[in-house]
């Protein structure tokens, strides 16, 4: 049986993932996973396979489920104005159905 939860999504250049993390921990959302990212924005391109010149501006997403709506906003949040405020990146919650309620 499946339950309704949130997943949060976040885009940004990896010298921010401590941030992101850190955020995340301090709201409960202690598991979540992250996968080296590519693509093009408004400020730069970041090819996925290329060899960065500074691996801290390569991008990477980072993705954690939590069950209740409000946590999810207020970590989005949370994410988008404290690090994201002077920085490229994106953040943005969806509906999920997760398996194993005893793991978020």
């Amino acid at each position: 049986m499946t339950i309704a939860a949130i997943k949060i999504s976040v885009i940004v250049e990896r010298f921010l993932l401590p941030e992101v993390e850190r955020i995340l921990a301090s709201e409960g959302a202690n598991r979540y996973s992250t996968y080296p990212g590519g693509g093009k924005g408004e400020h730069s391109t970041h090819p996925f396979d290329a060899a960065s010149v500074v691996r801290e501006f390569s991008i990477v997403k980072v993705e954690a489920i939590v069950l209740e709506r409000a946590t999810a906003e207020r970590i989005a949040d949370k994410i988008a104005y404290e690090c994201l405020k002077d920085q490229s990146g994106i953040v943005w919650l969806e509906g999920v159905e997760v398996l194993r309620r005893n793991k978020f």
